[in-house]
């Protein structure tokens, strides 16, 4: 593409021919979004170089042509989207529901139902140990599908689950959330006292801003 670029543009009735190796240095120049339309900043010093209305109008159609080529045209950004360092603190559910390890999968699944949740922190008498999602209980249904109600919270959670400090930055945990594909985020605070829950749902609300 780069070795027969040119571009010719007519203007007034004038008509003019940008260079080859003038497009090519249009191509490798590092472009930023211009803050208003779809022309990026520095395309005003291409557009002057004194070279008449013709070679001005291609170079601003090669730079619109390039660009949508590469995916440079305007998009506005969803605040949300930017990086968060905000504690999670803010934005988990606080005082989760929680389930005790003798607690059967049928009482789980009435508490995820009532509650229209998807995930329990389960506890040992205070001690978080683990965390059972409605995922878990579908997954011992369909395997014991006759009997997996009389099984309990301790046999289908997952031991050890991802924690976080309540002053954790909204960014890191999304992060590790997605590396790692944990379905929800525990915070607790150092004396090991369940605090919160962050989810998957709540990070999707806050890149919909409704958070």
């Amino acid at each position: 593409m780069r070795s027969s670029l040119r571009l010719r543009a007519t203007e007034e009735g004038g008509c003019g021919l940008l260079a080859k190796g003038e497009a090519r240095q249009i191509l490798d120049e590092p472009r930023d979004l211009a803050p208003e339309g779809d022309i990026f900043r520095g395309e005003e010093a291409h557009a002057t170089r004194g070279r008449g209305d013709a070679p001005q109008r291609a170079r601003e159609l090669l730079h619109r042509a390039i660009g949508s080529q590469r995916g440079w045209h305007r998009t506005a950004v969803n605040p949300n989207m930017i990086k968060n360092t905000k504690p999670i603190a803010q934005f988990m559910s606080a005082a989760p529901i929680c389930a005790q390890l003798e607690t059967t999968l049928a009482a789980a699944e009435q508490l995820l139902e009532q509650h229209d949740i998807r995930h329990l922190p389960v506890l040992d008498g205070t001690k978080l140990v683990g965390v059972v999602s409605e995922r878990d209980l579908a997954v011992v249904e369909s395997l014991v599908p006759d009997d997996w109600e009389r099984f309990r919270v301790g046999e289908a959670m997952t031991p050890k689950p991802y924690t976080v400090s309540p002053d954790t930055p909204l960014c890191d945990v999304a992060r590790a959330m997605a590396d790692h594909k944990y379905g929800c985020a525990l915070v607790v605070e150092s004396s090991g006292e369940l605090v919160g829950l962050f989810s998957t749902i709540d990070a999707l609300r806050i890149l919909a801003g409704d958070e």
